[in-house]
């Protein structure tokens, strides 16, 4: 398999057709709480970490616990492009959000600039 069988670019839609779940396993997989709570475990430990950083042996303890899961609860198991897709993503949704807040708090916080009026 490749990498990245799922392009980078797919619609949430697209990778939900990819994964052959139907709406609510999709939910359960996407939204609520599956993926989301290995990335906020993820980002508990390293606030601001990038999915290409994470080692392999951990992205494959995540993947497989992800798979476990999703097979717990008769959901179709997700690929390894789908599984990648979905937690950069994630990921990448919850640190901007962050970093963004951060730099409008920066922001907020500085000290305004003195012009000099003659």
């Amino acid at each position: 398999m490749l990498p990245f069988d799922l392009k980078r670019s797919a619609t949430t839609r697209e990778a939900q057709a990819a994964a052959h779940h139907t709406k609510p396993q999709w939910a359960r997989f996407y939204y609520q709480h599956i993926t989301k709570a290995e990335i906020d475990i993820l980002l508990e430990a390293q606030p601001l970490i990038l999915w290409p950083s994470i080692p392999a042996d951990v992205l494959t303890e995540i993947y497989n616990r992800v798979n476990a899961e999703i097979a717990k609860e008769q959901i179709p198991e997700v690929g390894y492009d789908i599984f990648s897709w979905r937690m950069a993503r994630g990921i990448q949704n919850v640190t901007g959000k962050k970093r963004k807040m951060a730099s409008a708090e920066s922001a907020a916080t500085a000290e305004p600039e003195v012009t000099k009026t003659t």
